[in-house]
């Protein structure tokens, strides 16, 4: 698996970059998730926050987001490892933050 970064000069406010994440071997080898950014906290300090692709729901007039990536076995630990993952490579590709 390997993330590729997109950055650009349009993007505003706390939008750092967008990322695919192209697999390399087993069945989803040649194919690639997109629709994961990071962004830079609100609250000024320098660390990085990833979002994955997510659906909208609307239940009884609230909206709410349903991730679309989670953990076979509901650990959330395994989510926060891999969204490290993510920024870690961001950083090793000497980009911002």
């Amino acid at each position: 698996m390997q993330f590729q970064f997109h950055e650009s000069g349009k993007f505003m406010g706390h939008h750092v970059a967008d990322f695919d994440i192209h697999f390399e071997e087993g069945i989803l080898a040649g194919l690639k998730l997109v629709g994961g950014a990071l962004w830079t906290s609100k609250d000024g300090r320098s660390d990085l926050r990833v979002t994955l692709p997510a659906q909208k729901i609307v239940q009884e007039g609230k909206e709410r987001y349903f991730d679309l990536l989670r953990s076979v076995d509901r650990d959330a630990q395994a989510i926060r490892e891999f969204k490290a993952r993510v920024v870690a490579a961001y950083q090793a590709q000497g980009r911002r933050n």
